[in-house]
């Protein structure tokens, strides 16, 4: 075979597998769901509690257990209703979850910038519970709601891509992608 041709294929070949690492990020973030979106209240606070499924998938496990971190960003917004439609923001909040591997202590750690400190498990599954998790975050303070007033709480999912060094990107196409967001999500409440 001639070598214009070898290096045709091969160059199509790797074009092919970029595309398909690239389309499979796009893909999951797309099948993200936001579930069991919950809107609660402390005696000063608005909480937010809510699930995210279908994010995790087999090549991100890969990477994180070969040190490549997974990082979820949650965009939060807070918008009184007026006449039944949006009116401007109340409270814009990113909520921030990277998970890695310690492979020396065969342990996985979490930041999750709602809670304060790093938290670590042992287990996959425990880990990517936490990963996919809000559990109680401060939105607001109740003294900006208005009594009787109603609210849409707004809610995304963004997977942050990784930079790595050029000789190690072929090691994880998903990670070479950049970003990629989910829908909003929304609730809707009266204070």
């Amino acid at each position: 075979m001639n070598k214009e041709v070898k290096k045709l294929i091969f160059a199509l070949f790797l074009s092919l597998a970029a595309f398909s690492g690239w389309a499979g990020s796009a893909a999951a973030v797309e099948k993200a769901v936001v579930r069991d979106l919950v809107v609660a209240n402390s005696s000063r606070d608005l909480l937010l509690y809510f699930q995210v499924g279908e994010i995790f998938r087999d090549d991100m496990e890969e990477g994180v257990l070969n040190g490549i971190p997974a990082s979820l960003t949650f965009l939060v917004t807070l918008r009184e209703l007026k006449n039944g439609r949006p009116g401007q923001p109340l409270a814009e909040l990113t909520i921030n979850h990277t998970l890695s591997y310690d492979a020396l202590r065969e342990a996985f750690r979490l930041n999750l910038s709602e809670v304060k400190g790093v938290q670590t498990c042992t287990s996959l599954d425990k880990a990517r519970k936490m990963l996919s998790e809000v559990n109680g975050a401060q939105v607001v303070g109740l003294n900006i709601l208005r009594p009787g007033g109603e609210y849409d709480l707004g809610v995304k999912v963004r997977l942050e891509g990784k930079s790595l060094p050029l000789s190690i990107n072929y090691l994880a196409p998903f990670w070479q992608t950049g970003e990629h967001e989910s829908d909003w999500y929304h609730v809707q409440f009266k204070y």
